[in-house]
């Protein structure tokens, strides 16, 4: 089964890795692409923001399991919330009162990116 897909924030070129898997697997996984992670938080999901070895900053959502269910579309939103808000603050973006749109937008943006993705593990279309 397929774990991973790379997501963009566009119109920021914000990279996202989505990743469904053990911690020690994800931790693999991003050990080839040049990227160091911590130590497992034991949470159902998580939002790391890291820097890869070029130096520039990105994001992972990591989810140790996926059943579709309504807490774990909760989680996922929470996760993604977490992504959005260090990709504006990373491109320098202000979130407040008068911008919160842009970020309402992004959101929306990557959840639905991360769940036409994850519908889509058991078929095999992730890296």
């Amino acid at each position: 089964m397929k774990r991973s897909v790379w997501l963009e924030l566009s119109p920021y070129g914000y990279e996202v890795l989505l990743y469904k898997g053990s911690w020690k697997q994800m931790a693999a996984y991003c050990r080839t692409k040049g990227i160091q992670v911590g130590r497992d938080p034991h949470y159902r999901g998580c939002h790391i923001s890291v820097c890869t070895e070029e130096g520039a900053r990105m994001s992972i959502i990591w989810l140790p399991e996926w059943a579709s269910s309504l807490t774990d579309h909760g989680v996922l939103v929470h996760e993604c919330l977490h992504t959005c808000m260090h990709c504006l603050e990373y491109c320098s973006v202000p979130v407040d009162q008068a911008s919160h749109e842009a970020l309402a937008y992004l959101v929306e943006d990557l959840y639905k990116q991360c769940a036409y993705n994850l519908g889509t593990f058991n078929q095999g279309s992730m890296e």
